[in-house]
């Protein structure tokens, strides 16, 4: 799945480089001083916004797998390659055969501390301040 933020993050640091590479050439010492200048700026703030992307990633979720104890969970054979212990820690086993859904690495709401839904509205937010359109769902 790509990530639509961090995809217009990285298409506008390669439109300012390509911009700035265009303009540097041709100018005289001190505009293309003050130019770079605004283009380190503008850098800087594109690291800030990754950085809180950073915060911000999708986490799939997944159902159970079938195990030797447990046969019926998923229609994959106990040993298949879909399964994969739950990175928390809790021994379980899943199934990528078997997407739930998705929820924010960091986001929780605030009544029961559950994880918020993926896109949550921090990325949902970044990502309309730099493309204008919303995420995709999922």
């Amino acid at each position: 799945m790509t990530d639509d933020a961090r995809s217009a993050v990285t298409r506008l640091r390669e439109e300012m480089i390509e911009a700035a590479n265009k303009l540097l050439p041709g100018l005289d010492p001190v505009r293309a001083f003050a130019a770079g200048g605004l283009h380190a700026s503008a850098m800087k703030a594109l690291a800030g916004v990754e950085a809180a992307l950073g915060h911000h990633e999708r986490v799939g979720l997944y159902g159970n797998a079938s195990t030797e104890g447990e046969p019926g969970n998923c229609p994959h054979d106990p040993d298949s390659d879909l399964h994969f212990e739950d990175p928390d820690g809790s021994g379980e086993w899943l199934c990528e055969g078997r997407p739930e859904g998705a929820v924010c690495s960091s986001c929780v709401d605030g009544e029961g501390g559950e994880r918020v839904d993926w896109p949550c509205p921090e990325y949902e937010g970044i990502l309309k301040a730099l493309t204008g359109k919303a995420a995709g769902h999922g």
